[in-house]
């Protein structure tokens, strides 16, 4: 079996052509890393101008946050100035209240004071006609039970000495002056202790008529006790009528006694009724007085507060005036700021974007190329493979046919060769 020149030829030719495209598959490659490398280079670059713009923004906000912190510290240092000296006006309203608390509290001691005083002088002159009246009234309740004793003795005397008649009317005749004597010294000193007791207060009117319907009564007694010792003078059987006559009026002055005791105690309860009235009257007035002050004090602390509260929400209303002035500033320019680095990050954003787009459509490029030259390159390795096949089939049916056609002759041959052999020999006739 021999080999066809040609075909050595052929793939000889192929082999280079296959060495041609993977020289040129080297180089597309080599030429896409290097337009990589560029663009990789260039990247940084706008990374780096994006961090420059993003630095600048942040320079620009850091300074507008500044100028917002300084008019914020200046707003706090006015705020602060108006907390002081609205501080400074309460502190000398509170001065002023506390003088004018203090002068209405001297003013209201001076009355509590002036008022006490006339109390206890009014008490003094209470106490002091109260004890005249309980003099008076005791002296009279003394000769009244001095009276009584007096005309007991006398009575006891008279019925001892009922059967001496000259001598018991004697007796009784010198009883009943006497009692007569002794009925108009009380007469006298009940007198004497309305009198008294009228001059002491002139509210004791009742007192008085009460101690003279008790010496009317006392007269009328001595009125009797003289009829009765005319009655026992002219009769002896009278006599124990006599007695009886003056005891009954003893007993008459002695309760006539005991009701103007009584009507000098109800006297003397009118008195303390009348100083504990005029005692109220007085703590009344003293503390409507006290309540007047404090009216007044608390009208004048009011005021003041009113006063402090305007000028601290004056001062507020200002602070805050300020403080939004203030405010307000700072936002604009926040705002500014945050507008002008918003549109810078946005510009470089979208340049960026930019950026990457055409990058990723050069990659896209790269490798659509890529995947053209590899096509190429398959379907040119295909055709010389299929070439090859081709030319190496027709050599080997070229061979086949050729050692086929010689081993038929060659079996022709034989044949002949055998048939020449086998075949008997012919004679020549």
């Amino acid at each position: 079996m021999r080999v066809n020149p040609l075909t050595l030829f052929l793939l000889l030719l192929l082999l280079l052509l296959l060495l041609l495209l993977l020289l040129l598959l080297l180089s597309l490659l080599l030429l896409l890393r290097r337009q990589q490398q560029e663009t990789n280079e260039q990247k940084p670059c706008t990374h780096t101008n994006a961090a420059a713009a993003a630095a600048a923004a942040d320079a620009d906000a850091a300074a507008a946050a500044d100028t917002v912190a300084a008019a914020a510290a200046a707003a706090d240092a006015d705020a602060a100035a108006a907390a002081d000296a609205a501080a400074a006006a309460d502190a000398a309203a509170d001065a002023d209240a506390d003088a004018v608390a203090a002068a209405d509290a001297d003013a209201v001691a001076a009355a509590a004071a002036a008022a006490a005083a006339a109390t206890d002088v009014a008490v003094a002159a209470d106490a002091a006609a109260t004890a005249a009246n309980a003099a008076a009234v005791a002296a009279s309740v003394a000769a009244a039970a001095d009276s009584a004793a007096a005309d007991a003795a006398a009575a006891d005397a008279a019925a001892a000495a009922a059967a001496d008649v000259a001598t018991a009317a004697t007796a009784a005749t010198a009883a009943t002056a006497a009692t007569a004597s002794a009925t108009a010294a009380a007469a006298a000193a009940a007198t004497a202790a309305a009198e008294a007791t009228a001059a002491a207060a002139a509210a004791d009117a009742d007192a008085v008529a009460a101690a003279a319907a008790a010496a009317d009564t006392v007269a009328a007694a001595a009125a009797a006790a003289d009829a009765d010792a005319d009655a026992a003078a002219a009769a002896d059987a009278a006599a124990a009528a006599d007695a009886d006559a003056v005891a009954a009026a003893a007993a008459d002055a002695v309760a006539a006694a005991t009701a103007a005791a009584a009507a000098t105690d109800v006297a003397v309860a009118a008195d303390a009724a009348a100083t504990a009235a005029n005692a109220a009257a007085v703590a009344a007035s003293v503390a409507a007085a006290a309540d007047s002050a404090a009216a007044d004090a608390a009208a004048a602390d009011a005021a003041a507060a009113t006063a402090a509260d305007t000028a601290t929400a004056a001062t507020a209303a200002t602070a805050a005036t300020a403080a939004t002035a203030a405010a307000t500033a700072a936002a604009t320019a926040a705002a500014t700021a945050a507008t002008a680095a918003a549109e810078a990050s946005l510009t470089l954003h979208l340049h960026c974007c930019c950026l990457e787009h055409q990058h990723q459509q050069q990659q896209q490029q790269q490798e659509q190329q890529q995947q053209l030259l590899l096509l190429l390159l398959l379907q040119c390795l295909s055709a010389s493979s299929q070439q090859v096949q081709r030319t190496m089939a027709e050599d080997a049916a070229g061979g086949v046919l050729e050692g086929s056609s010689k081993e038929q002759q060659q079996q022709q041959q034989q044949q002949q060769q055998q048939l020449s052999r086998s075949a008997p020999p012919q004679h020549i006739t």
